[in-house]
């Protein structure tokens, strides 16, 4: 899935420098620089707070004048050409191209995705093309005449720098297009990646011009992973949530709550959630054994606004609780993906009886949802 947001700005342009690379010398020829993969899937120095370009790779495969590259920059200019660009949108500093000749820039950072979980990438990208066109032909040639554009794909790790073969790259998350405006101010990109995990993939960010100077800028890049929430369930030890108990991420000192199961006791999360469990994760009640009769006993999960209100029935299920020698183990079916804004869980133990339910509070206590893509 690949989410684009745009806001309005106004546009800058500047006359051309060079009227089609097939007028210019030939590019110079590079070799393949050295990439590092590392060993988890958190982008390093995604927001080039370092103030250089540690954990990136850059490279210029086609390059007509050295002094073009990548940069990192804080203000409001161009590091090369003083030309005007948007400041960095999130902290001192950002990324940008910038040249005084054709060229094709690149900038990359493997990710190594784990197996079993789900992925979201996200950045922010903006520029200002001098010319008020983009031709973007399926090569990143700097010789190819005329070819002005920006794009951003995850290529294989064995892939050539410059290709663009659809054996070579397997998603293009970003690119500027015949027809686009030559102006584009800070713009959020987010991208789902999460049918990539059990691989390492390429993130490439690449810039070709050969008609005007053109600043292509990213900043902010974030690769998130889903998580396990583990939420421990309390009763009178603490205040409680939206009118009924809590259940958040401290385990409860050990001991007992006695309720009702006719009251329908509830528990919701504290604090409220916001983003998606992805489509492989689980939810699961982890309850000591000891904790009443053998009778079947409903569990409700649902979703609900942040006073306990608008719940909206995630999954449920029926089991009996009775006595045995350790935990009991309940899986309660949910058809996920599911998203939460602002949002709460809701547990719910009933029975149509007024059985009285003694459970043993404690680390051993507490409600389990995976592979959760958001915050917290």
């Amino acid at each position: 899935m690949l989410t684009v947001e745009r806001v309005d700005r106004g546009t800058r342009r500047s006359r051309p420098w060079c009227v089609f690379a097939a007028l210019c010398v030939l590019a110079s020829a590079l070799g393949a620089p050295a990439f590092v993969a590392r060993a988890d899937a958190q982008i390093v120095n995604g927001g080039f707070e370092t103030g250089d370009f540690t954990g990136w790779n850059v490279a210029n495969p086609c390059n007509l004048v050295p002094a073009s590259n990548w940069f990192v920059y804080s203000g409001t200019n161009a590091p090369l050409t003083g030309a005007p660009i948007s400041a960095p949108p999130e902290g001192n500093f950002a990324a940008t191209s910038d040249q005084r000749g054709p060229g094709t820039h690149i900038l990359t950072q493997d990710l190594v995705l784990q197996p079993g979980r789900a992925y979201r990438l996200s950045f922010s990208v903006y520029y200002e093309n001098r010319v008020n066109f983009f031709p973007t032909p399926d090569t990143l040639s700097c010789t190819a005449a005329p070819n002005q554009q920006y794009r951003v794909d995850l290529i294989t790790t064995t892939a050539p720098i410059d290709s663009v073969a659809p054996g070579d790259v397997l998603a293009n998350l970003f690119r500027t297009n015949v027809g686009d405006p030559p102006s584009l101010p800070p713009t959020l990109i987010t991208a789902d990646l999460s049918a990539f995990a059990g691989q390492t993939v390429r993130l490439r960010f690449v810039q070709v011009d050969n008609i005007a100077l053109f600043q292509a800028s990213v900043d902010n890049v974030v690769l998130e992973a889903s998580h396990a929430l583990t939420f421990f369930l309390h009763g009178n030890d603490i205040p409680g949530t939206a009118g009924g108990f809590t259940m958040n991420f401290t385990p409860p000192p050990p001991h007992t709550l006695s309720v009702s199961l006719l009251s329908h006791p509830r528990w919701f999360t504290e604090p409220t959630l916001t983003g998606t469990f992805a489509g492989n994760a689980t939810f699961k009640l982890v309850v000591p054994c000891t904790v009443g009769v053998g009778l079947v006993n409903t569990f409700r999960l649902e979703a609900t606004d942040p006073a306990g209100g608008s719940a909206v029935l995630l999954g449920s299920t029926q089991q009996f609780l009775s006595l045995c020698a350790s935990t009991r183990t309940i899986h309660i079916p949910v058809n996920v993906p599911v998203s939460l804004s602002n949002q709460r869980l809701k547990l719910t133990i009933s029975n149509v009886l007024a059985i009285l339910l003694n459970l043993h509070l404690g680390q051993h206590t507490f409600l389990e949802a995976t592979n959760f893509l958001g915050t917290p």
